[in-house]
């Protein structure tokens, strides 16, 4: 079990005899400073690793913005053509659209003549059996 520098003074203290603790004073002064440059050292390696870290994410962060800079210098320079090209296939959309609705609509109106039809079907089959019906029983009433 790893212990920090005052529980292992404690420890050392409490397993010595009392005349041992005044001649272990010095080393465990010596440990408590050591530990303290330790400390100082591991907070100094940390902002160095924290400092690398934020510098490379500008360096990354500054890619990327002239990433993008180049990318709209680009479309600036070809932005006549890329309009041409949207309005185009803009066009193109709107052809495709005309069409389909045109479609749609003779769909539709097919649809509606077939009803028409079926229904003036159905009307000319019902008069033909009423017709029926009337001649059948004419003949049985004779």
């Amino acid at each position: 079990r790893l212990l920090s520098g005052a529980e292992r003074t404690t420890v050392k203290r409490q397993s010595l005899p009392v005349q041992d603790i005044t001649m272990n004073s010095q080393p465990t002064e010596r440990f408590v400073k050591q530990e303290h440059e330790d400390h100082i050292i591991a907070q100094v390696h940390e902002r160095k690793k924290t400092v690398e870290r934020q510098r490379k994410r500008v360096i990354c962060i500054a890619g990327e913005k002239q990433e993008r800079i180049e990318f709209l210098e680009k479309l600036v320079d070809t932005k006549p053509e890329v309009v041409k090209k949207m309005k185009q296939s803009m066009e193109e959309l709107e052809k495709k659209l005309t069409n389909v609705t045109e479609q749609l609509a003779e769909e539709r109106r097919k649809r509606e003549e077939a009803e028409e039809r079926s229904l003036v079907g159905a009307e000319k089959e019902k008069e033909d059996l009423r017709k029926r019906l009337n001649e059948m029983e004419t003949m049985a009433e004779q």
